[in-house]
C-alpha cells in the first residue's frame, strides 16, 4: 500500500503488514501527486527520480531486517543571474561579472551622460571630529571592509561613507555616479534527501537533489 493515496492525495499513515511480499516499489512524488498531497494539509515536494522496483523470492515476509529510513536537509545558497544571457551562477563578490557573456555593475554621469569605465572611488572615514578620505581602485570596492580594518591610527572605527565619482567631472564640478546593475541575485534553496532501503540482505542507497522556489532578485534587462 502507497502512503499516499495517487487518487486523492490523502496518507494512509504507517501500519504493518505480515502477509508475503514479492516487490517493493519505491515511487517518487510527481507534481500532481505533490499538489494533492498539499490540498490535505502535508507537505510535499515533486521528485524527478525514477520508480525503482525492486523483487523479492517468492513467499517473502517482511521483518526487522527490512528497513527504510531518510535523512534529509535543506541548504541556502547565495546565487547570480545575468540581465543579459540569464547565466545563473556562484560569485561572492559585489561586484561580479557573469562569466559568460562578461557583463557587469556599470557607473553612469547624468552630466556627461555616458558610462565611466574607470570612476574614482573614496572612502570617507572619521576618527572622533578628524575626518580623512582615502581613494582606493575600483577593483578594490568589494574589500572595502578588509581595507578600512587595516587603515593605522584608528581611522576604521568610525567608517563613514563610500563615495564613486566621475573622473571627468572631478576637478570642476565633483559629482557621484550611479550604478547601473548587469546582475541580479537570489537565494537558491535545495532539499538533499538520503533515502537507505535495506530488502533482501542488499542495502540500497538513492540521493534527491530538489530545487524550491528561488527567492530572486532579478538584474534589469
Amino acid at each position: 500500500m502507497p502512503q499516499f493515496d495517487p487518487f486523492t492525495g490523502k496518507s494512509h499513515e504507517c501500519g504493518e503488514y505480515l502477509g508475503p511480499v514479492a516487490q517493493v516499489l519505491f515511487c517518487p512524488i510527481s507534481p500532481s501527486l505533490a499538489e494533492k498531497i498539499r490540498k490535505n494539509g502535508d507537505q510535499a515536494e515533486a521528485s524527478e527520480l525514477p520508480m525503482l522496483s525492486f523483487d523479492l523470492p517468492p513467499g517473502t515476509v517482511l521483518d526487522s531486517r527490512e528497513k527504510f529510513s531518510r535523512y534529509g536537509r535543506l541548504r541556502q545558497d547565495r546565487m547570480r543571474i545575468c540581465g543579459f544571457c540569464n547565466l545563473e551562477f556562484e560569485s561572492d563578490r559585489n561586484d561580479a561579472c557573469c562569466p559568460r557573456c562578461l557583463a557587469k555593475i556599470q557607473w553612469y554621469c547624468s552630466k556627461c551622460d555616458a558610462l565611466k569605465h574607470n570612476p574614482l572611488v573614496f572612502l570617507k572615514l572619521r576618527r572622533g571630529d578628524d575626518m580623512k578620505i582615502v581613494r582606493i581602485p575600483i577593483a578594490l570596492l568589494d574589500y572595502v571592509g578588509q581595507i578600512v580594518r587595516n587603515i593605522p591610527g584608528g581611522w576604521g572605527l568610525d567608517f563613514k561613507d563610500i563615495e564613486v565619482r566621475c573622473p571627468e567631472c572631478e576637478p570642476t564640478d565633483p559629482r557621484g555616479l550611479r550604478p547601473v546593475k548587469a546582475i541580479g541575485e537570489f537565494m537558491r534553496e535545495r532539499i538533499f534527501t538520503h533515502y537507505v532501503l535495506d530488502v533482501d540482505g542488499h542495502r540500497h542507497i538513492i540521493l534527491d537533489n530538489i530545487v524550491l522556489n528561488r527567492d530572486c532578485e532579478e538584474a534589469p534587462r
